[in-house]
């Protein structure tokens, strides 16, 4: 049957959805979106009918992902709301913000939810991208991109949360009621899987580090470089070097050295720090129209002029 409060929708924009259900006591929970805000649905009759969940913090986020439930607790994962968790202790009318977990990398996705006997459970630094920003990339390349697993974290009443020490990679991650949680890992030659035992305390994760950094000299994206100033200025080598971006300009190559076109599956050319499909080089401007883009070590590897015309990327 349909839900109440969803409009017919009539491109991506306003879509809707209806995903993650929930069984509170004798109450069914569903979760999702309507067009742009995050939104909740309940039944009392085993889903024969449904009254949408009104609440302002729901409201004040984008979707909801999934739900777990312990006793009349429930933890919503949220998508748009920078607490990344929601919960509500009067089975699923009232919710607040989950504030007990630890900051999360702004690029995180919604992180899952489960319930294992008396506990539930969630993941923190889901697909954290922050260790690959520039000014970790630059501080030290071998840590670019190497952020540590997600974090585990347990709670017994959604307000009070321990990290756990991880069950290693995953795919897929649920909980038993008898209290045993089970993660999947299906991404090695071979499936494995890893289990907690019921009743079992969970051990304690080791405190999380954090990337080394360096302050950035960058010139704005609207902006223009200083002549005699050395910027630093990541280069995304998909179509390869013959233009660049820096500030408001586009610059078009001038000289004829070596290229690299990672799209193309070039691959990285010996001692330049690339990682992934990113240069982590430097551009300096000599002249008005005269821009150097160097190494460390300010080995000079490409020149450039201001572009007759936009770039291109196919």
């Amino acid at each position: 049957m349909a839900l109440p409060g969803v409009p017919r929708s009539t491109n991506y924009r306003n879509e809707s959805y209806a995903g993650s259900v929930a069984v509170v006591g004798d109450r069914l929970l569903a979760a999702g979106r309507v067009g742009r805000s995050a939104a909740l649905w309940s039944s009392e009759d085993a889903g024969t009918n449904w009254q949408q969940v009104q609440d302002p913090t729901l409201a004040s986020s984008y979707a909801v992902r999934s739900l777990a439930v312990v006793d009349d607790v429930v933890v919503a994962s949220v998508e748009g709301n920078d607490a990344g968790l929601l919960r509500s202790a009067d089975g699923g009318n009232a919710w607040t913000t989950v504030e007990g977990l630890p900051e999360a990398g702004e690029d995180e996705i919604a992180s899952p939810v489960w319930s294992s006997g008396t506990r539930l459970w969630t993941l923190t630094h889901v697909d954290d991208y922050s260790w690959n920003k520039p000014e970790v990339c630059y501080a030290d390349l071998s840590q670019c991109g190497k952020s540590p697993p997600p974090l585990m974290m347990a709670s017994t009443d959604g307000v009070d949360w321990t990290a756990v020490l991880s069950l290693g990679g995953y795919d897929g991650i649920t909980g038993t009621t008898s209290g045993r949680v089970i993660a999947l890992e299906g991404n090695t030659p071979k499936l494995s899987v890893h289990t907690l035992t019921a009743g079992a305390e969970p051990p304690a994760a080791p405190t999380r580090t954090e990337p080394e950094t360096v302050r950035l000299d960058t010139v704005p994206r609207n902006g223009s470089p200083t002549v005699g100033v050395r910027y630093h200025a990541p280069m995304y080598l998909h179509c390869g070097m013959d233009t660049f971006h820096l500030g408001s300009t586009v610059w078009q190559r001038t000289d004829d050295g070596s290229d690299l076109e990672t799209g193309a599956g070039d691959r990285p050319i010996e001692d330049w720090p690339v990682v992934g499909q990113m240069l982590y080089g430097y551009a300096t401007l000599t002249a008005e129209d005269v821009l150097e883009y160097s190494i460390d070590g300010g080995e000079v590897i490409a020149t450039y002029e201001p572009a007759k015309r936009g770039s291109f990327c196919d």
